[in-house]
């Protein structure tokens, strides 16, 4: 007597591995994997199923699910009795919210994106999205003023430092360390994504850590910048940190040739707790 065939997929009513999660995620995966081989800097739009994303930059996007979504790298767990608040700065088009909307209830989001064509595709997707999430476009910086911002059509849009240069535009600033003196109760996740910005800002917050659970910063080493990883650091063990470094540009031979990446010969993920 044969065995008869379990139910396929399609035929299955709703399976144990469909309400368990794995079968929405592999659709996701199944989804993004084409985003992978786009044009650089089209804008698109990515059916997940459940939810749907709009990205400017199809790679862009199929990285960051990748990280985020497959690798959980922004994951820890919610404190007891409160939704987590987290400061996101540098959010682009959201990946990192709707991550935090899928894996908490309520959080306490405030996301800051700089880059005007790239806040309009977030707050498309936050309306979509829902879970009240707070949209500033504005640059996190060390004072209130108005910055010289270089657009660069996918994630990697900075602030002009020397001001100069074709396709420049001004944007507006926000100090963050007056965002965190404003703030009641801790933070439990503050992001910095902000192109080679972040250790000047974080560094002005050097005494302003306190009620900070957690810090992701990715640190842009630019090759024609002098580098400054040693402040960082120094900024976050003084303020009662512990730190975790992930390298993103890995060279194979170091002392013969740095690879340079988007104007960048260093690029790393902080992870840092409080100690």
């Amino acid at each position: 007597m044969s065995t008869p065939h379990p139910p396929s997929p399609a035929s299955a009513p709703d399976p144990l591995w469909r309400r368990s999660g794995w079968w929405p995620r592999r659709r996701r995966r199944a989804a993004l994997r084409p985003l992978k081989s786009k044009p650089r800097r089209i804008a698109g739009r990515a059916d997940l199923g459940e939810w749907a994303i709009d990205y400017v930059d199809g790679p862009s996007a199929y990285w960051a699910y990748r990280s985020i979504f497959g690798g959980h790298i922004y994951d820890f767990e919610a404190p007891a009795g409160r939704p987590p608040r987290i400061i996101d700065g540098g959010a682009n088009v959201g990946v990192a919210i709707r991550y935090w909307l899928s894996r908490f209830k309520n959080p306490d989001l405030v996301a800051f994106e700089a880059d005007p064509a790239v806040f309009g595709v977030l707050e498309r997707n936050c309306a979509a999205w829902g879970g009240g999430v707070r949209l500033r476009r504005e640059a996190l910086w060390c004072e209130n003023t108005t910055l010289t911002f270089a657009p660069e059509g996918a994630d990697a849009g900075r602030v002009a430092l020397d001001g100069s240069g074709s396709g420049r535009i001004r944007v507006p600033a926000v100090r963050l360390r007056d965002v965190l003196e404003r703030l009641k109760g801790p933070v439990d996740l503050l992001k910095l994504d902000i192109e080679g910005a972040e250790t000047r800002v974080l560094a002005d917050c050097r005494d302003h850590l306190g009620g900070v659970q957690r810090v992701f910063v990715e640190h842009h080493g630019y090759a024609d910048r002098a580098q400054d990883l040693h402040t960082l650091l120094g900024t976050l063990g003084h303020a009662g940190f512990r730190y975790h470094v992930q390298p993103e540009l890995v060279a194979a031979r170091p002392f013969d040739h740095l690879p340079i990446d988007a104007g960048m010969d260093q690029r790393l993920n902080v992870f840092a707790v409080r100690a």
